[in-house]
C-alpha cells in the first residue's frame, strides 16, 4: 500500500496558484511543486494539519492510500 498526498484538486478547486500554496504551507514553490508531485519522502505532522484547516477537510481529503498491486498491474499493460 502506498500513500500520496492529493493536494493539486484541493488548490485547484481554490483557484490557487501553486505559489500560493506554497506561502500558506511557508515553504518554498519548489517543495512544494515535490509535495504536489508526491517526490517528498516526508511531510510534517503539523503541515497535513494546516492543509486540513486550510481547506477545512478531513486528512482522508488529503492523503490517499493505493493498493500497489493495481499500481503495478497498470504498469504492466
Amino acid at each position: 500500500m502506498t500513500v500520496e498526498i492529493n493536494i493539486r484538486k484541493l488548490r485547484h478547486e481554490k483557484g490557487l496558484t501553486q505559489r500560493q500554496m506554497a506561502d500558506v504551507l511557508g515553504i518554498t514553490e519548489t517543495n512544494y511543486r515535490k509535495m504536489e508531485s508526491n517526490s517528498l519522502k516526508s511531510i510534517r505532522y503539523e503541515m497535513l494539519d494546516t492543509i486540513c484547516k486550510y481547506f477545512s477537510c478531513p486528512i482522508q481529503d488529503v492523503l490517499v492510500f493505493t493498493d500497489d498491486s493495481v499500481v503495478e498491474a497498470k504498469g504492466q499493460a
